[in-house]
């Protein structure tokens, strides 16, 4: 045992959880995601998902080990199409580390998710994080893709006419 997981488990009330995580040496945290990336290149969403969970799961600093873990294991529960729990970790990453070095990807899978799940007007939400922070949609097809017919299935018709009418300008210009 780590003497530093003793003292962390009698500081926290002799709460059992994994402890070695913290105060071990995150090489072995950098080899156990690498691993997860294995499985995620081989399209097995389930296994990649669960490694990246046990690191996010673990792993009680906030840093690029973290981010790292937490945004691989949505974009894994995204691909393997479950939306909602994916949505669960691209909003905690994006509340928990607002200036996360994958900012612009958590935003435009919430924008998908949200149109996937029916939540039409949490892609508006998702959107104005976008116009706030500067980024040029009108060069990224998939995002005002989703958008428009977001804003389509919200019944905000003239919305979506011009998000449409936009899309169709860019192709002719082409």
């Amino acid at each position: 045992y780590n003497p530093f997981d003793i003292l962390k488990f009698i500081k926290n009330k002799f709460v059992f959880k994994n402890y070695w995580w913290e105060s071990g040496n995150p090489f072995s945290l950098i080899e156990l995601l690498k691993k997860g990336d294995y499985y995620f290149l081989k399209k097995d969403y389930i296994s990649s998902g669960s490694i990246y969970y046990s690191v996010f799961n673990s792993r009680e600093k906030k840093d690029f080990i973290w981010e790292e873990a937490v945004f691989k294991l949505a974009e894994s529960l995204f691909l393997n199409k479950n939306y909602i729990s994916a949505t669960r970790y691209y909003e905690i990453l994006a509340t928990t580390m607002p200036n996360s070095r994958y900012k612009i990807q958590t935003l435009k899978r919430l924008i998908s998710a949200s149109y996937y799940l029916g939540e039409y007007s949490l892609a508006k939400k998702y959107y104005s994080e976008f116009v706030q922070i500067g980024y040029d949609i009108s060069k990224d097809s998939e995002l005002i893709y989703f958008l428009g017919k977001s804003l389509f299935f919200d019944s905000q018709y003239s919305d979506a006419y011009n998000i449409f009418v936009t899309i169709k300008k860019e192709r002719r210009l082409k």
